[in-house]
Order: C-alpha cells, then sequence, then structure tokens
C-alpha cells in the first residue's frame, strides 16, 4: 500500500498511528481509543478500529476505518469517577465526625455520672 491512511479528524495520537500501522503490517483488526479535534475546534473522543482487507496471496488491498464518537462514555466514565471519589471523601468525613461526637457523648455522660476522668481522654475531647 503506498497510500498513508487518512484520518477524516485531526489527531495528535500516536497510538492512532501505531494502531493503523499495525493493521496494516500484521493484517489484523487494531482498536485504539484517542481524542480528535475537529474541523470546528472541538476535542472529541473516538473508538476506532482499522480491519484491513487482504487478498487471496495475503497482501494488503485496503484499510478500513470505523470510527465511532465514545465522548459521551469518556465524560459519563469521568463522572461516575469523580462522584465515587466525592462518596469516599464524604464517608471519610462522616466517620470522623461520628467518632467526635460519640467521644463527646460519651464524656459528657461521664460528667453526668459524676465518673473520673481519665486525664488524657479528658484532654483530646478538649482539643477538638
Amino acid at each position: 500500500m503506498n497510500r498513508p491512511a487518512l484520518f477524516p479528524l485531526q489527531s495528535t495520537s500516536q497510538d492512532a498511528v501505531d494502531a493503523v500501522l499495525y493493521a496494516e503490517t500484521k493484517g489484523q483488526n487494531a482498536t485504539v481509543e484517542c481524542q480528535f479535534r475537529r474541523k470546528d475546534g472541538a476535542i472529541r473522543w473516538a473508538r476506532i478500529t482499522f480491519v484491513p482487507y487482504v487478498d487471496a496471496k495475503g497482501k494488503l488491498v485496503y484499510v478500513v476505518t470505523v470510527h465511532r464518537d465514545i465522548t459521551a462514555i469518556r465524560e459519563a466514565e469521568t463522572q461516575s469517577q469523580q462522584l465515587h471519589a466525592m462518596r469516599t471523601t464524604m464517608a471519610t468525613i462522616a466517620h470522623v465526625v461520628n467518632n467526635f461526637l460519640n467521644s463527646a457523648a460519651l464524656y459528657s455522660s461521664m460528667v453526668d455520672a459524676r465518673v473520673e476522668i481519665n486525664p488524657l481522654m479528658e484532654r483530646v475531647c478538649r482539643r477538638t
């Protein structure tokens, strides 16, 4: 094949270049996910599959390129990861607050019952 692969979108992805070269030289399908810039300047994610077609002698005739815009999928994955991180942070904060409230309630009940309080516990409760 004497012509280089043509992309309908501008790509700066070395992974896409490597995938098309793999499909051309190995005669096997190659799929890659990468970002592209559309003519209007918008950045999009695409899943691209390169499908080589060879003749009966095993010589490459052409490569079909199938593009699928996966921008919405990538954005949803990013939002899901952010929500997971926020949930983890909130769970950690809730745990710390609950521990503090339990310690404060215990300290308060001990004071009300006039129980002798360990000086170490008293310092910890007053510090927080």
